[in-house]
């Protein structure tokens, strides 16, 4: 037959649309009375809200100062009054005596050196004292020999006075010992450096 010919299919297409309208229909039930339900209740229900505070770390300790410095000592005073020097006369060694007695004595003359500086390691240990000094000289006022006949101490910063006495008055001038008939004849100086700080 002929595609003209053939019969509608009004059957077929009429139970499609009943089957979608009936789809439909179950679908729109269900999500009334369902799933309606269902949203409601989940909306129903508190949503509970939960607040995080914030950790913060403990602030950090202060950091410590050290302990400032305590002011060093003031340092000794640096002047240093103007020295006692005393010239002992004493009579020479017997052996020098009996070769050549003297009327005069050898003596420093204390106003033609410098003083002796004041040692620094002396000076800090506060050391003071009376230095003692045999000076022989020649016939000439030169000096020959110095050495310490009584040390200003005990200690080590004493003996550095000493040395410090015959460094500085070995550069005086001296004058020699006069015999009995008035020629020089060289001798003996004893000298008392006094060492003290004000």
């Amino acid at each position: 037959m002929p595609y003209a010919e053939r019969p509608p299919l009004a059957g077929n297409r009429l139970a499609g649309w009943a089957a979608v309208v009936l789809f439909h229909a179950l679908l729109g039930w269900a999500l009334f009375h369902g799933l309606a339900d269902r949203v409601v209740e989940v909306l129903r229900n508190p949503i509970e809200v939960s607040i995080v505070e914030e950790v913060r770390a403990p602030p950090a300790p202060a950091p410590k100062l050290p302990a400032p410095p305590r002011p060093a000592a003031p340092p000794p005073p640096l002047i240093v009054p103007p020295p006692e020097v005393t010239a002992v006369t004493e009579p020479p060694p017997a052996t020098m005596a009996a070769a050549t007695p003297l009327a005069v004595q050898a003596r420093l003359e204390a106003g033609t050196c410098d003083k002796p500086d004041y040692p620094t390691a002396a000076l800090r240990a506060e050391a003071t004292g009376t230095s003692r000094i045999r000076f022989t000289v020649d016939a000439s006022g030169m000096m020959t020999r110095a050495e310490v006949e009584r040390s200003a101490g005990p200690t080590r910063e004493h003996r550095m006075l000493d040395q410090a006495a015959i460094g500085a008055l070995s550069k005086c001038r001296f004058k020699p010992g006069l015999d009995k008939q008035g020629q020089a004849a060289g001798g003996v100086a004893v000298v008392e450096y006094v060492w003290k700080i004000d």
